[in-house]
């Protein structure tokens, strides 16, 4: 994708709650890799010339934003988390719970890698601690939740992201554009799949 623009001026603060597959990815989408991660793709790399997942790693643009603190109930993904977060020797906070980091006044924003249940409720409490806040999808698990985090939202008026993989990519635009066109008759079955 074409570069956001300059990102000068105070860099966001992040807290991170959840570092297990999906948060070590969003980690990496924000420019922080793991050591077992980089690696492979050294590994990766040199066996293939061709495999460029490191090379376009290094060379994202740089968001401005911090990870001040991380939280994992697992100690094998919340030490890695620290030392993923760790730049030029300053280490991101560690937390025990995700209410003790949505407390933290170095704290601005949130990225909710949670397990499923858990993505409304982290929402919630961010947003009503006065975190902006990521969240993967699923947002929530059923309408009260959803309403819930709504009114939450609207009242509080932070930044509310939901993180839809796959929902940019090609194939979903090219579906919606034939919809909109009127382009299939009756429709009866949807099939998809996403190949790994």
């Amino acid at each position: 994708p074409p570069t956001s623009g300059p990102m000068s001026g105070d860099a966001i603060r992040l807290g991170v709650i959840g570092f297990g597959i999906r948060g070590k990815q969003l980690m990496r989408a924000l420019g922080f890799a793991d050591k077992q991660w980089k690696e492979e793709m050294i590994a990766a790399t040199t066996k293939n010339p061709n495999d460029t997942r490191l090379k376009d790693f290094m060379e994202q643009e740089n968001l401005n934003v911090q990870i001040r603190g991380v939280c994992d109930i697992f100690d094998t993904y919340g030490e890695m988390a620290v030392e993923t977060g760790t730049v030029d020797g300053k280490k991101p906070a560690r937390y025990r719970t995700y209410e003790e980091l949505i407390a933290s006044p170095d704290i601005d924003a949130v990225v909710i890698a949670a397990p499923d249940h858990w993505h409304a409720p982290m929402a919630i409490a961010a947003a009503r601690a006065g975190k902006h806040v990521y969240v993967e999808k699923p947002m929530t698990h059923n309408m009260s939740e959803t309403y819930e985090l709504y009114n939450t939202i609207r009242v509080t008026g932070v930044v509310f992201q939901v993180g839809h993989q796959h929902r940019q990519t090609q194939s979903f635009l090219t579906a919606i554009d034939a919809i909109n066109k009127g382009s299939f008759s009756h429709i009866s079955l949807i099939h998809t799949n996403t190949k790994h």
